[in-house]
């Protein structure tokens, strides 16, 4: 007898979330990777707080997407807004604020109100 896996909102909530955290990580890594290539090409010397106040605020936002899934989704918000006034590049515009957008809506969607903050 085949038995029907049911979906729950659980569970649905919880595939959400972490699609969500997937993708900010990913594009994450990608930001990061790309940020300390060009620092140390230039050099550390000249580069490196330039480096330092991009990357701090990206770590922070994966730390608050695994901890406290709601205030990501709110941060998120903010920070797809800022770089979309910030990022004046069509082809950048859609590299950081569209995922950090869908990130949030995947976080502030997918957060499960017994548990959350």
């Amino acid at each position: 007898m085949a038995t029907i896996l049911q979906s729950s909102p659980v569970r649905s909530m919880l595939t959400l979330r972490n699609a969500a955290r997937v993708l900010l990580g990913l594009v994450s890594a990608f930001w990061v990777w790309f940020v300390c290539a060009v620092g140390f090409s230039e050099g550390l010397a000249t580069a490196g707080s330039h480096m330092l106040l991009f990357l701090v605020p990206i770590l922070v936002l994966n730390v608050l997407a695994w901890f406290w899934p709601r205030v990501a989704g709110v941060a998120l918000i903010a920070a797809a807004l800022f770089a979309a006034w910030y990022l004046h590049n069509v082809y950048t515009f859609w590299m950081m604020p569209v995922p950090f957008a869908l990130a949030a809506a995947g976080l502030l969607m997918g957060h499960d109100r017994r548990k959350d903050v």
